[in-house]
């Protein structure tokens, strides 16, 4: 984006931009952009991040970490009526984490005669100072002189050790707007030159509109499923208290893929275009709510950096049990551990030629050109094949005999992140 005085939501120019968290900051979001204006802003809190953070899910979520919200306070992530297992004309409400009887209608004493000589009621503990003027209102409504009663309190435990029932409702759709919002700043953001991209201009409508039910019309997934780290357990450590986004292309679409730590993890299609980004490029942001600290970095550059160890192997076109035993033996061959040394088919050794092109196929590997590319159990494997080079070969340093190598294979060991 060109334009720093464009706001991204309304898409005018504007000279009251603010300070908008991308992942809300009652989430743990530490990633603030500029580039929102203030009326914008006010709405995304009000109608778009509000789906997010008052998802019950959320408030699961901010209890456990014990993350404050604007207000300075912790939600409780259980709220509403509860019913009494066997007394039916006992109701409750969970009240900042406790549980607390409602008053129950009062009842009118009456004697053998039909005298009305007083009347009862049940209330919480928490109520009892409260009981007084509670009887007296209800005798005034049936116009009976309070003053011919007093009243008397009698505590008795109703709910000791007792199972509660309540309903907790869980919205599975509303709240994809605000995973919107979080996947469509993050790409502006990254990519600038998404923000003319037709899509993103969609996006933007919908957001400042808050427009929940054209969410729907676009491709996102569920946002309960492990797609995220069931896909990428090998690259990352999902234990560490952070959120990630990233960027990528998949079948030429810029996808986003999102995981609120023990929340959702979300894909969202933003573009049928993926040229934004080079091609296996991934762009992550590594938001971590536990140290407050958030880092952007490209996942390629970032594993690479994290390699461990190297190793290099050769597949071989095996034509017979005896040349194959061989190689599963301890095979070793000449320029092992240097440059290898290349021979053809009549056992003649390749020109220098021959030799520059095989170390440029190893080169691009470590460049992550490979035919194959692969991540299985912390190790990065990849596979170059031999496709437009004439048929190259190894000579055994223990027989002498030759082997066409058919691929180079590379593993790299690396860390995870």
């Amino acid at each position: 984006m060109k334009n720093k005085n464009i706001c991204i939501i309304c898409r005018k120019a504007k000279n009251n931009m603010t300070e908008e968290h991308v992942i809300p900051d009652s989430l743990g979001g530490h990633y603030k952009i500029y580039n929102v204006c203030k009326g914008c802003n006010d709405s995304l809190g009000g109608d778009v991040d509000s789906t997010l953070v008052n998802h019950n899910f959320s408030k699961f979520f901010r209890h456990n970490e014990q993350i404050k919200g604007e207000k300075g306070k912790i939600p409780f992530p259980i709220s509403g009526y509860f019913q009494h297992p066997t007394r039916t004309d006992l109701k409750y409400k969970m009240c900042h984490g406790k549980l607390r009887q409602l008053p129950t209608p009062p009842q009118l004493i009456k004697n053998n005669d039909g005298e009305i000589i007083g009347a009862s009621c049940s209330l919480d503990i928490s109520d009892k100072n409260d009981a007084n003027a509670i009887m007296k209102k209800y005798l005034s409504r049936q116009g009976l002189d309070p003053t011919q009663f007093y009243t008397q309190t009698e505590e008795t435990i109703v709910h000791s050790d007792t199972t509660f029932s309540g309903k907790l409702n869980i919205d599975i759709r509303d709240f994809k707007i605000g995973l919107l919002k979080i996947a469509y700043e993050f790409a502006v953001d990254k990519v600038p030159k998404y923000f003319d991209d037709p899509m993103a201009i969609k996006i933007s409508e919908i957001l400042e509109t808050a427009n929940i039910s054209e969410v729907e019309k676009l491709q996102i997934s569920t946002g309960f499923e492990k797609i995220i780290s069931k896909n990428f357990d090998d690259f990352f450590d999902f234990e560490k208290k952070r959120h990630l986004l990233w960027l990528t292309g998949v079948n030429n679409c810029l996808i986003c893929f999102i995981r609120l730590y023990g929340l959702f993890e979300i894909s969202i299609k933003l573009s049928d275009n993926s040229s934004y980004l080079k091609e296996w490029d991934m762009l992550i942001c590594d938001n971590n709510f536990k140290n407050k600290k958030c880092v952007f970095y490209n996942l390629n550059n970032k594993l690479t950096n994290n390699i461990k160890n190297t190793y290099i192997s050769f597949e071989h076109h095996v034509s017979s049990r005896q040349e194959y035993n061989e190689l599963q033996n301890n095979f070793k061959y000449e320029g092992q551990g240097k440059e290898p040394k290349l021979y053809n088919s009549k056992g003649d050794v390749f020109p220098n030629a021959i030799h520059i092109a095989f170390n440029n196929k190893i080169k691009e590997a470590f460049n992550h050109k490979a035919d194959t590319i692969s991540v299985v159990n912390g190790f990065l494997t990849q596979i170059i094949k031999f496709d437009n080079l004439p048929p190259v070969f190894l000579k055994s340093v223990k027989t002498g005999n030759l082997f066409r190598v058919t691929a180079i294979k590379i593993e790299e060991e690396f860390e995870k992140i």
